[in-house]
C-alpha cells in the first residue's frame, strides 16, 4: 500500500511532466512562439478575407452603351455606342466590350444607355413585325443606300384620294338638314382627304414614309435597271407596287 501511494503521489506531483504541457522554460518559449504564429495566421486569414469580399464588392468591367436611341434596323457603327466601366455583375455576362469594324445592325430597339449584348445585333437588318420585304425598282442612284438607311418613298403617282361616286356627288349637290349632323361616311371621306394631304408634298407622292434598305441593289432580269430590297409596311407596299408600274421610284433618306 505504501509504494502504491507512493507512486501515485509522484505521478501526480513530483512525477515526470505530463506530454504535452511543457514545464521546462524552452518549452514555454515554443508554446508562445505557437500562438503567436497561429494567432497571425488566422489574422493574416481574416484579411484576405476582407480584402476578397471588398475586390468582388468594388470590381468593375468595361462595355459599351448606346449614345442615343436606335431604332431596329439602323445600320450601327462603334461611334453609336460609349464606352462605360460599371459594377461587375451576373447580368453583364456576355456583353460586347468593342465592335468589328464591320457594320452591323440593330435587330431590336435600342434605348439610350442601354447596355449592348449580342443578341441586340446582327449582320442583317431586321423585318419588323407587320412589316413586308418587296424588291423596288429606284432611280437611278450613283451612290446607293447602304443596308440599314430609313428612307422615305416617293413617286409622281400611286397616292391619289378617293374617287367620289355619282351617288355621292348628287349627295353633295342636294344639302338635307340631316348634313348638320356629321355623318360616318363624312368623317371617313374627311379622314382620307387628310391624309392624301399628308402624303402629297411638292407635286410628289409618298408613296412610303418610313422604309428601311435591306440590301445591296442587284441588276433586274427582267427589265433594265436595279432592284433594291426595301422593307415597309403591307398598305405601303402596295402603293410602292402600284407606283413602280407606272413610273419611277425615289428615295429620299429620312431625317
Amino acid at each position: 500500500m505504501t509504494h502504491m501511494f507512493d507512486f501515485s503521489f509522484r505521478s501526480g506531483r513530483g512525477g515526470e511532466p505530463r506530454p504535452g504541457r511543457p514545464r521546462t522554460p524552452r518549452g514555454r518559449r515554443l508554446d508562445r512562439r505557437s500562438r503567436k504564429l497561429l494567432a497571425a495566421c488566422c489574422a493574416a486569414l481574416a484579411v484576405l478575407c476582407t480584402l476578397e469580399c471588398i475586390i468582388t464588392a468594388t470590381a468593375t468591367r468595361n462595355v459599351l452603351t448606346a449614345s442615343h436611341q436606335i431604332q431596329a434596323g439602323d445600320a450601327v457603327v462603334t461611334a453609336d455606342f460609349t464606352p462605360t466601366t460599371l459594377p461587375a455583375s451576373d447580368a453583364l455576362d456576355g456583353a460586347v466590350e468593342r465592335l468589328d469594324d464591320e457594320t452591323a445592325y440593330a435587330l431590336i430597339d435600342i434605348r439610350k444607355g442601354d447596355v449592348l449584348l449580342p443578341t441586340m445585333l446582327g449582320s442583317t437588318p431586321a423585318v419588323a413585325p407587320g412589316h413586308t420585304v418587296i424588291d423596288v425598282r429606284l432611280g437611278e442612284l450613283s451612290h446607293p443606300f447602304a443596308p440599314g438607311t430609313h428612307v422615305r418613298l416617293t413617286a409622281a403617282t400611286g397616292c391619289s384620294p378617293p374617287a367620289v361616286g355619282a351617288g355621292e356627288a348628287a349627295d353633295e349637290a342636294e344639302p338635307t338638314d340631316a348634313d348638320a349632323q356629321p355623318s360616318p361616311d363624312t368623317s371617313a371621306d374627311a379622314k382620307a382627304s387628310a391624309v392624301a394631304d399628308d402624303v402629297q408634298a411638292d407635286g410628289l407622292c409618298t408613296v412610303s414614309d418610313d422604309a428601311i434598305v435591306m440590301g445591296a441593289p442587284r441588276d433586274d432580269a427582267a427589265a433594265d435597271g436595279r432592284l433594291t430590297p426595301v422593307a415597309m409596311s403591307a398598305a405601303d407596299a402596295m402603293r410602292t407596287l402600284q407606283a413602280q408600274a407606272n413610273g419611277p421610284v425615289l428615295a429620299v433618306r429620312a431625317d
